[in-house]
């Protein structure tokens, strides 16, 4: 029982943890974006002691036919996609891979860029970021600059732009209350804040269907797996029960009360597992590195990104507590059975029914 209840969990998490890492690389290690706030509000949330890390974003051209956005220097920090080891200086600019790939540039390589009123513009390459969700999805570019660049070229093409606020807070931090926090404290609306979902829930901070599912469908297996243990067990303690039906009967003339002998048979019980838990834990972990390795080594690359030694503390701590309450709930029935021997039958020897 712990050892598949260890490896399903185990199983549940390590899928998390590789959507979790896709998702960062495309998407961003930021928590929340908040946006139509007054640049008060954003200077007082930016020195805030949870915020690790706050970035100003501001883009023009949302609808992707050329998408090119502005960002603060800790923009490296909350997209760690970027390839990049400083943010990029006037004139120049991070592209998406598939920037790289068509051109053949590389950094220090200038690329030039058309306006939608015809003027051409020369960037500087000065780093690489991942593809994103959007250019996956739409096959678009996305060009990442300082916000002095971004002035300038938003100035000439004579669109207008808002700004939003990406924050990272810092490790450790109760992000659900930080959030309605923010809210109540500055009157920013729900409709105002979006949340990273997937990093959100590697923090246990996410109604996101999917992460839900996924431990759902682990809870039901674990569940059948308990009772399955449960209707085991039952048996082998009962077995042992009926054949030391005369020693509870001594303990009984001892003057041991029905209490203290199922509590026995529950402690004996719950012995076991000193060996059984480690050694269900163990294998539970070994099972999972087995199966995230063949997902990674044959199925194909939308598992590249698997944990293949990962070690699921979720898991642990599941087939560990699963197991004990599985043999608690075990012990129940052989423990009342153990308290109805009778001092009279540990006397004369016979077997009790």
């Amino acid at each position: 029982a712990v050892f598949l209840v260890t490896a399903v969990f185990s199983m549940a998490d390590m899928a998390i943890r590789m959507e979790t890492s896709n998702q960062l690389n495309k998407n961003g290690n930021w928590h929340i974006m908040v946006k139509d706030i007054s640049p008060e509000t954003a200077a007082e949330l930016a020195a805030q002691e949870d915020v690790a890390a706050f970035s100003a974003y501001s883009d023009i051209n949302a609808s992707l036919t050329e998408n090119y956005f502005a960002a603060d220097d800790a923009i490296l920090q909350i997209f760690p996609g970027m390839q990049c080891s400083t943010a990029p200086a006037d004139g120049e600019v991070l592209v998406t891979a598939n920037i790289r790939d068509w051109l053949d540039v590389t950094v220090g390589t200038a690329i030039p860029l058309t306006l939608p009123d015809g003027q051409t513009i020369s960037l500087t390459v000065a780093g690489f970021n991942e593809d994103t969700s959007d250019t996956n999805q739409y096959d678009a570019v996305v060009l990442v600059m300082n916000r002095s660049t971004f002035s300038q070229i938003a100035a000439q093409v004579e669109e207008s732009f808002e700004t939003q606020y990406f924050i990272q807070f810092k490790p450790h931090t109760n992000l659900r209350q930080s959030i309605v926090n923010i809210e109540n404290k500055y009157g920013i609306s729900e409709e105002k804040i979006s949340e990273n979902t997937y990093l959100m829930a590697l923090n246990a901070s996410s109604n996101n269907d999917y992460i839900v599912g996924l431990y759902a469908v682990a809870a039901v297996l674990a569940g059948m797996v308990v009772l399955a243990g449960i209707f085991m067990i039952t048996g082998s303690i009962n077995s042992n029960v009926a054949q030391r039906t005369s020693y509870y009967g001594m303990l009984r003339c001892l003057g041991a009360g029905k209490n203290q002998v199922r509590m026995l048979v529950r402690l004996e019980a719950l012995f076991w597992c000193k060996t059984a838990v480690p050694a269900g834990c163990v294998l539970g972990i070994v099972s999972t590195w087995g199966l995230c390795s063949f997902l990674r080594g044959f199925i194909g690359e939308e598992f590249s990104s698997l944990p293949v030694l990962g070690i699921s503390p979720v898991g642990i701590i599941c087939g560990s507590a699963l197991g004990l309450i599985t043999v608690w709930f075990a012990a129940s029935s052989p423990a009342r059975r153990a308290a109805k021997a009778s001092p009279i039958t540990a006397a004369t020897g016979n077997a009790v029914e």
